[in-house]
C-alpha cells in the first residue's frame, strides 16, 4: 500500500488533482443532490453539476493528448474519461426519489472503480507519464536530460557524464530539428540510450507509420554476406549458418570457419568499433554487449567486402564478397534463437525434462492484472507461492527430485512476484528488497521472503541469459544467494534492478522511459545494477561454454540446447 500511494504523490500535479477530483466527486454529489432537495432548490443547479467531471476530463485530456501517439492518453486516462459521463447520464433520473437514489449509488461505484483502474494502471506501469510531444526536438531533448538529472538514481553509481553525453548527442537533435527530420531525431535518442549503460533506460520508436517504415527500411537494409558471426570461448570468431548460394560459400567459408578480419581490419579492431545498433539494444553489462557484437557485424559493410578468414587447409585467405539482402532476416532469427526468444512454453508452466529433472517457466513477473495491483497494494503475493508450489507438487508426483527454473528472456515486471518466487525455495523471513521511493516522495517499503520453504532442500539452477532483466534479475539476485540454488548461463543476466517511474512522450511520437524509483538490496546498497566497470554483480556459479558446437546446435532451431547442457551437466 504505501509503495502504491507513493506513486499516486508522485504523478504530475494536474493529473493528480483529476484524481483526488473524480474520487470526491463519486462521494460528495449524490449527496449534494440530496440537500439541494431538502433545500427546496432547482435540480437545475444538480445538472450543472453533474457536467464538471467531464469538464475536468476534458481539460486534462486538451493538456495531456500526445502529439502522434493519442492512443497513450487513452490507454493511461481513458477509463477515468469514460467514467466521468456517468452523473449526465443520471440527470433523467434526478425527479423520480427512489430510481435516482439507486442510480446515484451505482453511479458512484462506477465513477469510484473506473477511476481507480485508471489511477492503479498508471500508478503500477510509470510513476511521471511526462508530455513533451508538443514542444520543438531541442526543447525535448534537453527536459529529458533536466529530469534525468534530477530523477534517475544512478547518477553517481554509473558515473555518468552528461556534459560529454550532450556533446555528442545534442548536435545531432539540432540537425534533426533543423532539418524536420524525425528519423535523424530518434537516431540521436538511441545514441542517448546507448551512453546511459542501463537496459531499463531507452527509446520506444514512434507509432507515426511514416517515420516507423523509415526505421524499420533501415534495419532491412543492413548488408548481408553469406553468414552471420559469434565469438566462441576460445576467443575465435567464427562464422555460422553460411548460405550455401552465397559468394562467402563458394569462396571456402563454412559454419565453423574463423574469421580473421573484416573490412580491412584485424577482427579484433572491428569488433572494438561496433555498437549495438541494429537490435536496439541497450546493455549494461559489457560482457553481454561483446557477446551479441559479432552478430551485429556481420551486417556492416558496403557493397562489397573484404573478409579474412583460415580455410580448411589451415591457411590464411582474404576474398572480396558482394553483398545480397537478407541480413535482418537471418540476423534477426539468430538472434531469437541465441536469445530463447523463440520459447513457448507459457508464464508460469512447468514440464518434466527428464525422469528426475523438473522444469518451471518463468517469462515474465506479472501473473493476473488485478491480483498484480493488489500486490504492491497489500506487499504480498501468496497466490503467486501457492501457483508455484502447485507446479512443483505435480512434478514431485512424477518423480522430480532436481529442478531448472528457466528466466532466460525474462522480461521483469512485479517486484513481489520475486520475492514470492523465492519464498517456496528458501525458510527465511527476511527483507531482501527495500523500495526507497523517488526524488520527489520519499518511501522505504520492504518487500520480505514469506519464508514459505516448501522446497528449500530441492537443487535447482536458475537459467538466464543476456535478456533476462528487472525483477527476473531481482529473482535471480535472491536465490543466489540459497544454498540449494546455482546461477547458470551462457551469458550472465542483463544486470538492471532498478524500477522503471518516468515515460516521456516527445514529438514524433517516440517516448523515452527511465528509472526514478530508488532500489536497494537487502544490505541496504543500490540493488543488482552494475557500475560504471559494467561487470554483472549477479556472477554465475558455471558459465554454459559458448563453444563452436553449441553455438551450431542453438542456431539450428531444433530443441533447446542450452537447456540439454544444463540437464545433462549442472547437476552434478
Amino acid at each position: 500500500m504505501p509503495l502504491f500511494f507513493n506513486r499516486i504523490l508522485s504523478l504530475e500535479p494536474f493529473t493528480m488533482f483529476m484524481y483526488i477530483f473524480m474520487f470526491v466527486s463519486a462521494i460528495v454529489f449524490p449527496i449534494i443532490r440530496n440537500i439541494l432537495v431538502k433545500m427546496g432548490k432547482s435540480l437545475k443547479i444538480w445538472v450543472i453539476c453533474s457536467f464538471i467531471p467531464i469538464v475536468v476530463c476534458t481539460v486534462h485530456l486538451l493538456l495531456n493528448l500526445y502529439d502522434k501517439n493519442e492512443s497513450v492518453t487513452f490507454e493511461l486516462f481513458g477509463m477515468a474519461y469514460i467514467s466521468s459521463v456517468f452523473f449526465p447520464l443520471m440527470t433523467p433520473l434526478c425527479k423520480k426519489k427512489i430510481l435516482f437514489h439507486i442510480s446515484a449509488v451505482l453511479c458512484s461505484i462506477l465513477i469510484f472503480c473506473g477511476t481507480f483502474i485508471s489511477m492503479a494502471t498508471l500508478g503500477a506501469l510509470y510513476v511521471r507519464t511526462v508530455n513533451y510531444s508538443r514542444m520543438s526536438m531541442t526543447e525535448s531533448y534537453q527536459s529529458i536530460i533536466r529530469d534525468m538529472k534530477t530523477y534517475y538514481p544512478l547518477n553517481e553509481w554509473k558515473e555518468i557524464d552528461y556534459s560529454a553525453i550532450d556533446a555528442e548527442v545534442y548536435p545531432m537533435v539540432q540537425e534533426a530539428e533543423k532539418n524536420n527530420d524525425y528519423f535523424l531525431f530518434g537516431q540521436a535518442l538511441d545514441r542517448l540510450t546507448y551512453l546511459i549503460p542501463d537496459g531499463h533506460v531507452g527509446y520506444i520508436p514512434t507509432s507515426d507509420d511514416e517515420i516507423a517504415a523509415k526505421i524499420f527500411e533501415q534495419l532491412t537494409q543492413h548488408n548481408y554476406y553469406g553468414f552471420i558471426m559469434f565469438t566462441n570461448d576460445d576467443s575465435k570468431t567464427r562464422a555460422f549458418c553460411v548460405d550455401e548460394d552465397s559468394g562467402a560459400y563458394q569462396a571456402g567459408i563454412r559454419s565453423g570457419t574463423v574469421i580473421t578480419a573484416w573490412n580491412g581490419k584485424d577482427i579484433q579492431q572491428a569488433l572494438a568499433e561496433t555498437t549495438d545498433y541494429i537490435f536496439c539494444d541497450n546493455y549494461a553489462i559489457k560482457e553481454n554487449e561483446d557477446f551479441i557484437l559479432p552478430l551485429c557485424l556481420s551486417g556492416i559493410g558496403g557493397d562489397e567486402i573484404e573478409v579474412g578468414f583460415i580455410d580448411a587447409e589451415g591457411n590464411h585467405k582474404k576474398v572480396t564478397i558482394e553483398k545480397t539482402d537478407g541480413f535482418f532476416y537471418h540476423g534477426v532469427i539468430a538472434y531469437g534463437y541465441i536469445m530463447n526468444a523463440q520459447n513457448e512454453d507459457e508464464n508460469f508452466s512447468s514440464k518434466m525434462l527428464t525422469e528426475d529433472v523438473g522444469y518451471l517457466r518463468i517469462a515474465e513477473e506479472r501473473y493476473d492484472n488485478v491480483l498484480d495491483i493488489k500486490a504492491y497494494m497489500l506487499g504480498s503475493y501468496p497466490e503467486v507461492e501457492d501457483r508455484v508450489k502447485k507446479e512443483l507438487d505435480s512434478m514431485k508426483s512424477k518423480g522430480m527430485k532436481k529442478l531448472v527454473i528457466d528466466l532466460r528472456y525474462n522480461a521483469g515486471g512485479n517486484p513481489y512476484i520475486s520475492a514470492a518466487v523465492a519464498s517456496v525455495f528458501t525458510d527465511q523471513q527476511k527483507t531482501v528488497l527495500t523500495l526507497g521511493g523517488t526524488a520527489v516522495h520519499k518511501a522505504n517499503i520492504e518487500i520480505k521472503l514469506s519464508g514459505n520453504g516448501s522446497y528449500k532442500d530441492l537443487p535447482v539452477v536458475v537459467l538466464v541469459n543476456s535478456r533476462c532483466g528487472s525483477s527476473g534479475d531481482i529473482l535471480a539476485d535472491i536465490m543466489n544467494k540459497f544454498d540449494n540454488v546455482k546461477i547458470v548461463g551462457m551469458t550472465p543476466s542483463q544486470g538492471i534492478g532498478q524500477a522503471v517511474g518516468e515515460k516521456c512522450m516527445l514529438p514524433g511520437g517516440f517516448e523515452f522511459v527511465f528509472p526514478i524509483i530508488q532500489t536497494f538490496n537487502e544490505n541496504g546498497e543500490v540493488n543488482v545494477d552494475s557500475k560504471a566497470d559494467r561487470i554483472n554483480r549477479i556472477p554465475l556459479d558455471e558459465k554454459i561454454p559458448a563453444s563452436e558446437e553449441l553455438i551450431k546446435a542453438i542456431l539450428s532451431g531444433e530443441g533447446d540446447a542450452e537447456l540439454d547442457y544444463v540437464t545433462g551437466h549442472c547437476f552434478e
